[in-house]
């Protein structure tokens, strides 16, 4: 997460600064609701010293059920000001039972693989650049896949149903993307030939 300092409106003068003074992690129950457990924020570099900060976190999951869990993150400054919350999504999916995507991304005019990413909600898995293979771990449900991949129209599979323990395969084929007329006005080249006389 990123912890800012910076972040307000200059419409009615101005604001101070403080260099963020530390952060907390919540699961489930936000800061200022009762239940709510703070786990401390570490910053990346080591030090809590400036007014935008990179922190990280490492979080148990032992324990919680498979599915969508809130995360929830507070910063604090220097001059003991907390910020706004904000919030993300965190999922589990126990490796057994969860679903698996798979296939290859492929040139639809070459069939060669592709380096590609597929996605499906919050969910993305990088193709191997070789082949083109992916494999996607998902929860259960219903879900749009999207190939993805430089120089190449994205395709999308709708409406993908996904059940406990399933393995579905989705094979992708990409429409490169060509430069049928290209007209550079800008480059107006003189023409420069003899005249003749008759």
């Amino acid at each position: 997460a990123t912890l800012d300092d910076t972040r307000f409106s200059t419409m009615n003068g101005a604001e101070p600064t403080q260099a963020i003074a530390g952060g907390s992690l919540y699961l489930a129950t936000p800061p200022g609701q009762p239940g709510a457990v703070a786990q401390p924020l570490a910053a990346v570099d080591g030090l809590f010293d400036e007014t935008v900060e990179a922190v990280t976190a490492s979080l148990d999951t032992t324990g919680l059920s498979s599915g969508r869990h809130t995360l929830f993150v507070r910063g604090t400054d220097a001059a003991g000001s907390a910020g706004a919350v904000s919030a993300a999504f965190l999922w589990v999916l126990d490796p057994a039972t969860a679903p698996v995507v798979s296939g290859h991304v492929r040139d639809a005019a070459s069939g060669a693989g592709l380096a590609a990413t597929v996605t499906a909600g919050p969910f993305s898995a990088a193709t191997d650049p070789a082949s083109g293979a992916y494999a996607l771990q998902l929860p259960e449900g219903t879900w749009d896949l999207t190939a993805s991949a430089a120089d190449h129209l994205s395709a999308t599979a709708a409406g993908v149903v996904l059940a406990t323990s399933q393995a579905h395969v989705e094979d992708f084929e990409l429409v490169p993307i060509v430069s049928l007329f290209f007209d550079d006005v800008e480059q107006v080249r003189p023409y420069f030939g003899r005249l003749r006389a008759f």
